[in-house]
């Protein structure tokens, strides 16, 4: 296991214990990655006893392919070869649904699902911002034109976007409802004001006007937004 830093060497060595291994682009992650394979092959587990997730299809192909290598350069390995197919070496989304549809009842997931593409459920987003502006603008809300005339001068496009990225901020949280109760409250007026200002002096990026409008998240219906959405 030559020409690997000391901190790869451990990373390859280290065993009885979960670790986390912080690397960049190019700092040979595939490579630690295969060499701790090979070790643990060495060791007497079967390949197919392991799960090698990565995030791509092709990352996947090509670490089954370096695996691959590994057995049949290695004579102690060879029987590992016929069960290398049947080995779980993947990507995280393919492995994620391989556990639903073999625990769909656990779930009460019907096991023909299918998973959306991102740019239907972008539309559906879209659409259902659209209803609910529509049907603002349409009752003539107060706080809500009061809202896109305080922080808009030609139309709402960056409010619109600021619920749309704000949302999909929410996808990775549990317990969706708590967190824009508790959000809501933590924000005062005096922070929705100041942010409001560095807005208009294009000072603070999306991210962070998305904070300076959290007064405000109810006037956008942000929570009718989360139940319309996770209805569909």
């Amino acid at each position: 296991m030559s020409n690997l830093t000391v901190e790869q060497q451990l990373a390859v060595e280290k065993k009885d214990t979960n670790i986390i291994v912080s690397a960049g682009a190019g700092s040979g992650k595939t490579t630690v990655l295969k060499k701790r394979v090979e070790r643990i092959l060495l060791s007497g587990v079967n390949i197919n006893d392991l799960i090698i997730l990565t995030f791509t299809n092709n990352a996947a192909s090509e670490m089954k392919e370096r695996i691959r290598k590994i057995i049949t350069d290695n004579p102690d390995l060879i029987e590992q070869a016929e069960l290398l197919d049947s080995a779980y070496i993947t990507t995280f989304d393919s492995f994620a649904q391989s556990l639903v549809k073999k625990y769909n009842y656990l779930l009460n997931i019907d096991k023909n699902f299918s998973i959306v593409d991102d740019s239907i459920i972008n539309l559906e987003i879209e659409k259902i911002i659209d209803e609910i502006f529509e049907e603002l603008y349409g009752n003539n809300n107060a706080d809500f034109i009061k809202m896109i005339n305080d922080l808009e001068v030609k139309d709402d496009k960056r409010i619109r976007d600021a619920v749309k990225l704000f949302y999909k901020g929410l996808t990775n949280i549990i317990n969706r409802e708590s967190f824009l109760e508790n959000y809501i409250e933590a924000v005062d007026h005096a922070h929705y004001q100041e942010e409001q200002r560095a807005y208009y002096q294009g000072i603070v990026d999306s991210v962070q006007i998305l904070d300076g409008l959290g007064i405000i998240k109810k006037r956008l219906y942000i929570k009718e937004l989360l139940k319309k959405y996770t209805k569909k």
